[in-house]
């Protein structure tokens, strides 16, 4: 016995709203805020993986991809729950 869609889409959902917060926060910021809090006036990708050409590139598209994809499912479950 499988899990039904409401739950297939709910879990699929979560995944992608974490991996949005993911991905905002690793972004080099122009400013302070979670890209300051690093302490060395870094965004979180460069502390975490060190400077990388192209990385806030890549993090922009998938930022942009994990946000359609969520906005997406939560129209197709507000679609099939009401």
């Amino acid at each position: 016995m499988g899990f039904p869609l409401n739950s297939v889409l709910l879990i699929f959902q979560i995944l992608a709203g974490a991996a949005v917060v993911i991905t905002i926060l690793l972004q080099s910021g122009r400013g302070a805020g979670f890209s300051g809090f690093t302490g060395q006036g870094q965004g979180g990708a460069e502390f975490f993986f060190g400077q990388q050409k192209g990385l806030d590139e890549a993090l922009g598209r998938v930022t942009g991809v994990a946000a359609v994809v969520f906005v997406a499912l939560t129209y197709i479950m507000a679609r099939l729950w009401t």
